[in-house]
């Protein structure tokens, strides 16, 4: 009997020494635990030979990559002794990342103290690169879903209303659900007579109050002039440590925010918008797939913007006596009744015929209305 089991563990030892996997035996009852065996697996797969890893702990192997979610549960295992399963980010000798599939088993001395943990790795590198290509093929997808369902519901609005206040409304609407952010906001960009991006869209929470009175500087504000002067979007997922919101760091701070993302709209060319996404709860990344959802938005509200500044103020073809003022015509009310209202409530000289007013319409609107 003596003889057989002395064979049984000869041959256990070979199968040890000979498995593809790593197999590392620790010291459970000393201090950081260290290694006291690796087979010949281990060192295939790390790089590091038996003589460079025994006394030490298996810590060595997670370079400076400490931010793991399964180490939590490694620990308590160590700490409880029992067995557990995890995947780890580990990293050869050369540096080089690899995922590893570990297995950790307790292993009792007479006493039922745990003396030792067994512990099995299996690089499972290629099986993880597939799924991480999977997710971000899927990723794109419901990123080309977003984005289609997006320019599909802002195309439908505009088909729908002919009403820019409430495309631009309902365009900041489904670029902040889509974006899962906290507020989202399209100013109209007017250059002349003084430069200023008044607002003309906002979504927002429900715990959060409006800004549409907040007057966000364009001079010496270096964040919208690089916004307005290119295409692409800008993100700034520290407003407090983008050089550019410097000179806008009290206006971030008086209304809490932490992140934004913003890009311009432009009709041919030619800039006279701005849509921007609002961050609060925390700071945030925004991610390249996040720059081209709200991106692809910009052709469709920069074609809407330059119709609302286009249109002429008129009033569903209609004559209107104005008491005490004479007679005015208006034609095709292109930006709401509201600023028929504060139209009819200003005083023009006797017989004056408003029809087009061409690329000054929105900005006579917005100050008809403000005032």
């Amino acid at each position: 009997k003596r003889q057989q089991a002395e064979k049984q563990l000869v041959l256990l030892k070979r199968a040890i020494s000979a498995s593809n996997n790593g197999i590392i035996i620790s010291n459970a009852q000393e201090i950081n635990h260290p290694i006291v065996y690796v087979n010949s697996g281990f060192e295939k797969i790390t790089g590091y030979s038996e003589a460079e890893v025994l006394g030490k702990n298996y810590d060595f192997l997670y370079k400076d990559d400490f931010e793991q979610s399964a180490l939590k549960e490694l620990r308590n295992a160590t700490i409880e002794g029992r067995e557990c399963q995890v995947i780890l980010r580990n990293y050869r000798k050369d540096g080089t990342l690899f995922w590893n599939e570990f297995s950790l088993t307790p292993v009792q001395d007479e006493s039922g103290q745990v003396s030792h943990f067994i512990s099995v790795q299996a690089d499972i590198t290629k099986r993880k690169q597939t799924e991480l290509e999977i997710e971000t093929k899927n990723a794109a997808l419901k990123i080309q879903m977003l984005r289609k369902l997006l320019l599909t519901q802002i195309t439908q609005e505009i088909r729908s209303s002919l009403d820019p206040t409430q495309i631009f409304q309902t365009a900041a609407t489904e670029i902040c659900k889509a974006l899962g952010a906290n507020r989202a906001i399209i100013h109209t960009y007017i250059e002349h007579p003084t430069p200023e991006i008044p607002f003309v869209g906002e979504y927002k929470e429900d715990s959060l109050n409006s800004i549409k009175e907040i007057q966000i500087p364009i001079v010496n504000n270096p964040h919208v002039q690089k916004i307005l002067f290119q295409d692409q979007a800008v993100a700034s997922d520290n407003v407090y440590q983008d050089p550019l919101l410097e000179s806008a760091s009290f206006i971030c701070r008086q209304i809490g925010l932490k992140s934004m993302l913003a890009v311009r709209t432009s009709y041919h060319g030619k800039p006279n918008g701005i849509i921007g996404v609002h961050q609060y709860e925390h700071y945030r990344h925004w991610d390249s797939d996040e720059i081209e959802l709200i991106e692809s938005v910009t052709a469709k509200v920069g074609i809407e913007m330059a119709k609302a500044k286009n249109a002429p103020v008129t009033y569903h073809k209609k004559r209107v006596m104005i008491a005490g003022v004479g007679n005015m015509f208006m034609k095709d009310d292109g930006f709401g009744g509201a600023v028929i209202k504060k139209i009819l409530n200003k005083e023009f000289p006797e017989g004056v015929e408003i029809k087009d007013v061409g690329t000054g319409g929105l900005k006579l609107a917005y100050d008809l209305m403000k005032g």
